[in-house]
């Protein structure tokens, strides 16, 4: 039986593409607009995304057909094999909630890719910058030898050029 509380969305709309140009997105709680955001990637949801009923409506409908063994009813599990979410399609309209948990666990999961991500950039950066400076500069960091593409030496430092 699903409750109301686990709920973080629902979805209501016509049977087949659920980007939300065959129906609407709606959160239970004003609370759910900034994680809704973050989930998707952008601001697609305001106030006018919050709807209580229209998300206990979707909770009530999904739980008759599960009680009834609606073969068009299921709860799906995520990636870490906890319910993600519920569904009912009656062929006509698709009807889905889906559980905060595994919402916040998916914001999560990419938080986590984004940050590891992030330190990779940055320890590449350091370690190039690293290597750069190591083969460019001589032992006092004051002069600069630079091999030009037809074989001469360029050699800069802090008083000047010359050309080898």
């Amino acid at each position: 039986m699903i409750k109301y509380e686990n709920v973080f969305m629902s979805y209501n709309g016509k049977s087949g593409c659920m980007c939300g140009c065959n129906g609407t997105y709606k959160l239970p709680t004003a609370d759910h607009i900034t994680l809704a955001n973050e989930s998707n990637g952008y601001d697609a949801y305001d106030e006018s995304s919050v709807s209580p009923r229209s998300v206990k409506i979707a909770v009530s409908k999904i739980n008759k057909a599960l009680a009834a063994g609606s073969k068009d009813a299921a709860i799906d599990n995520g990636r870490d094999g906890k319910p993600y979410c519920a569904y009912f399609d009656d062929g006509n309209r698709n009807t889905v909630v889906y559980f905060t948990d595994a919402i916040k666990s998916e914001i999560e999961r990419r938080r986590e890719y984004r940050r590891a991500k992030e330190e990779l950039s940055r320890q590449k950066q350091i370690k190039a910058a690293e290597e750069c400076q190591n083969q460019r500069y001589g032992d006092n960091g004051s002069t600069l030898n630079k091999v030009l593409p037809n074989g001469s030496t360029l050699l800069m430092t802090l008083s000047g050029f010359s050309k080898d």
